[in-house]
């Protein structure tokens, strides 16, 4: 089933603000404003830890430092050669290392918009697994990443915004915000969950059944 569409989104915000179904308080581009800052609040208030935002892409590194995928939110996993990279930074790695040399990879530092290894590369395929920013919507025939149980959650925090706004309602705003919170904490336990004390991945079902017991991301 297709997710659900933008227009749509901004309908379901509309029956949720109730008093101005004809766009005279909130426009529909203030109302699509809104729902863009949901999207990006909702991957925030869960570390982009949404199975959604996995991404996967391989290069060729022929240089120290190569550039990461414009929608580069955080790294999962960096491979060369089937082997994993161990994280460092870069100066650590200049405390350490007078010269750089073309040996095999061991480990991989971030800087600013580009991911480093403590090598000069030969033509060396990079594996990354990381966690992507999802861009927000632009059109109104743009589907959500997220399925239509994730619709609750962007309708309230839209809400919120609303009633935030200078022509809003403070107390309606503060009701808002505790309706996105507990739906919000009701995704994360019945959609995902993420323990960060063992570095677990692991989806859990309404019926807290671990079915993916085996799957395993390390950040």
């Amino acid at each position: 089933m297709a997710n659900t569409i933008r227009s749509a989104l901004r309908t379901l915000i509309r029956n949720e603000l109730k008093i101005d179904p004809n766009g005279k308080i909130w426009t529909d581009s203030t109302l699509n404003t809104y729902l863009n800052r949901s999207y990006l609040q909702l991957q925030q208030d869960w570390n982009l830890d949404w199975q959604e935002n996995d991404a996967n892409t391989t290069y060729t590194a022929t240089a120290q430092e190569t550039s990461l995928p414009t929608n580069f939110g955080k790294v999962s996993l960096v491979r060369y050669n089937w082997t994993e990279l161990l994280v460092t930074t870069k100066l650590q790695l200049k405390r350490e290392i007078a010269t750089f040399q073309a040996w095999t990879p061991s480990r991989y530092y971030l800087y600013s918009n580009t991911l480093g290894t403590d090598t000069i590369p030969s033509s060396w395929t990079i594996d990354l697994d990381y966690k992507k920013i999802i861009a927000w919507f632009t059109d109104d025939v743009d589907e959500s990443a997220y399925p239509s149980n994730f619709d609750t959650a962007l309708v309230k925090y839209s809400a919120y915004l609303a009633w935030s706004a200078p022509r809003g309602n403070a107390q309606t705003a503060a009701q808002k915000l505790q309706e996105y919170t507990l739906e919000k904490d009701t995704l994360i336990w019945s959609y995902i969950y993420n323990d960060v004390n063992n570095l677990e991945f692991t989806t859990i079902r309404r019926t807290n059944v671990n079915v993916r017991s085996d799957a395993v991301v390390y950040f």
